[in-house]
């Protein structure tokens, strides 16, 4: 849905604050704008008010009231610490809904969000490449790595700072999902809001149970004795409109911080779906381990994945003795740290499956790709994932997994003031 900068200015007046993180670039003897963030509602975690000033680029975080910010896009200008800058913004802003706890570009938001992209239509300054140093201020290796650590997004690939945006993000406080336990027979959530008499929780991916919630409500018990249906979720809505929702199915991708998976229920839904670019099964742990080691790497340099030991290609369980399943998990465990580089996240669980217990082998999405095998760290093989299938990396799939890190150490952190 599309809107105008007067109507989200006419929504920001009526914040008595809101939260704003600008940066912006010398342009000879101006400034020019090149990122800016306005939250309302609560402040993100570990939020706090700065000024980082140098003599090419100022990165600025402070709680203006909502009405001054209204009048920057009303009347098409920023003034903020002793600065003012031009606001050239397009006619038309794009909305978007996102999720509480949701990644994104920007930090995670405990609310869900209502977010308008707004466009800048005056001519870019030309990119500030060198070192960022000034006394009693943080020094960074560039622009992009002080826009990294000021505005504080997740650790994405390719997320870089060099273009220019400017985002409003309105936090919805009605109703939000704080918490998701999915158990084999029940889903049980914890909501909160200002506003939830009315909305209703309800179970989504086949006609499933619902609750109405008063204003009352803190738990929500939604039973499901046939177990997790493939594509479930769960939403909080007022009649036609969603305001939460939280994705139960790991075959659809992230299921989100807040939710939580039984181990059992876990292997089900990763049986359920089949093998694919984040799950394979194997009947056995291979007396040929550096095939297992080539998949490990490549969940590592992708989405992350699941390695399940103890089922058939066809998803029957076979599993394993008690005691050999422990000493699998031991011996997978040895092999990542010695045949890994870098170390990836992982973790090994035995899991009981219908009274016979199979080995899950969780390997996280790296933060520091490429993730190579080999003992040697000069001579190390490289792979990657498509559809169920691992293969070795190419020239240019090496090229898109190396960026540079914009969340590289400081050479001292910023101060909390």
């Amino acid at each position: 849905m599309n809107t105008t900068p007067d109507e989200i200015a006419d929504l920001l007046s009526s914040q008595a604050r809101v939260c704003v993180r600008l940066a912006a670039k010398r342009n000879g003897d101006a400034w020019q704008l090149a990122v800016l963030e306005i939250i309302t509602g609560q402040p993100p975690t570990d939020w706090h008010a700065h000024v980082w000033h140098y003599d090419t680029a100022v990165l600025i975080a402070a709680r203006p009231a909502g009405r001054a910010v209204s009048r920057w896009l009303t009347g098409k200008r920023v003034r903020m610490a002793s600065l003012t800058m031009p606001l050239d913004l397009d006619t038309v802003a794009h909305r978007e809904r996102r999720d509480s706890n949701s990644h994104g570009t920007f930090q995670t938001l405990a609310w869900p969000t209502h977010n308008w992209t707004l466009h800048l239509t005056d001519q870019p300054t030309q990119v500030t490449q060198e070192e960022l140093v000034a006394a009693g201020m943080p020094a960074f290796i560039n622009f992009d790595q002080a826009a990294a650590v000021h505005f504080q997004p997740p650790r994405l690939l390719n997320r870089n700072f060099s273009g220019r945006e400017a985002i409003v993000r309105h936090q919805d406080e009605r109703a939000r999902f704080e918490h998701v336990l999915l158990r084999p027979t029940e889903l049980t959530a914890t909501v909160s809001g200002s506003n939830l008499n009315g909305v209703t929780a309800t179970l989504g991916g086949y006609d499933g149970p619902h609750q109405t919630l008063t204003a009352r409500t803190r738990r929500v018990r939604l039973p499901i004795p046939g177990g997790l249906p493939p594509g479930a979720w769960v939403a909080l809505h007022r009649d036609q409109e969603l305001i939460d929702r939280r994705i139960l199915d790991p075959t659809w991708g992230p299921t989100g911080i807040d939710v939580e998976l039984e181990p059992t229920t876990r292997v089900e839904v990763w049986i359920n779906g089949g093998e694919r670019d984040t799950v394979e099964f194997k009947r056995e742990l291979p007396h040929e381990t550096d095939r297992v080691m080539r998949t490990v790497a490549a969940f590592a340099n992708g989405a992350g994945g699941v390695l399940l030991f103890g089922v058939e290609d066809d998803g029957q369980i076979i599993g394993f003795a008690p005691k050999r399943a422990r000493t699998a998990v031991d011996h997978l465990t040895n092999l990542i740290r010695d045949k890994i580089r870098p170390l990836p996240n992982f973790r090994g669980d035995v899991i009981q499956t219908d009274g016979r217990p199979i080995v899950a082998l969780t390997v996280e999405a790296g933060q520091h790709p490429p993730y190579g095998v080999g003992s040697d760290s000069r001579a190390l093989r490289y792979y990657i994932r498509r559809a169920a299938s691992t293969f070795p990396a190419s020239p240019d799939d090496l090229r898109e997994l190396i960026r540079p890190d914009p969340q590289a150490p400081l050479m001292y952190p910023p101060r909390k003031r």
